[in-house]
């Protein structure tokens, strides 16, 4: 079970550098990548731990914070700066969190949520010229993505500590 699910993580960080690659270069993302990470990522969850009732509560945690995090970035594009949704938040951004709902566990899922978006603030702040394409958007799947790879290789790889597809809901 170890090789298959070794071969799982490496197809994820493989879909992860081509979903980047694609955001930073032409701000479009192929839609059977992100159902591909999706697969892999249900894959992944029931490789670890399968599909216990605790698997399904963090899946339907997770989904409860993207929708609440999407429900409020709503409500500022149509409140605030009055411009549809999709104007400000691209299709690919909200797959690519589609993708990683069932990935990670709560706490892991909500921190690295918050410290992805800390890291494309600050990414786009240190290099928005270079990375600012003509529509003004910043690449938020591409960071996102990569934030994603680094989490993977540092705490899955270095420290040998499971990061993706954690069937504990408390589980850091």
């Amino acid at each position: 079970m170890p090789v298959y699910t070794n071969l799982v993580i490496g197809c994820i960080c493989i879909l992860l550098l081509i979903i980047a690659w694609q955001d930073f270069k032409t701000r479009t993302v192929y839609v059977f990548l992100f159902a591909l990470l999706f697969i892999s990522a249900l894959f992944l969850q029931y490789l670890r731990c399968g599909f216990s009732e605790e698997a399904y509560v963090h899946i339907a945690l997770n989904t409860s914070v993207v929708c609440m995090q999407l429900l409020v970035l709503y409500g500022y594009l149509k409140i605030v700066r009055k411009i549809n949704f999709f104007d400000g938040m691209g299709l690919g951004d909200v797959f690519f969190y589609i993708c990683i709902i069932p990935m990670l566990s709560v706490p892991v899922f909500i921190f690295f949520n918050i410290s992805s978006l800390v890291f494309a603030l600050l990414i786009y702040t240190l290099a928005g010229k270079k990375i600012h394409m003509e529509s003004g958007a910043i690449p938020l799947a591409g960071i996102q993505a990569v934030t994603l790879l680094l989490t993977i290789i540092i705490v899955e790889g270095f420290f040998s500590i499971p990061v993706l597809g954690t069937c504990f809901l408390l589980s850091i």
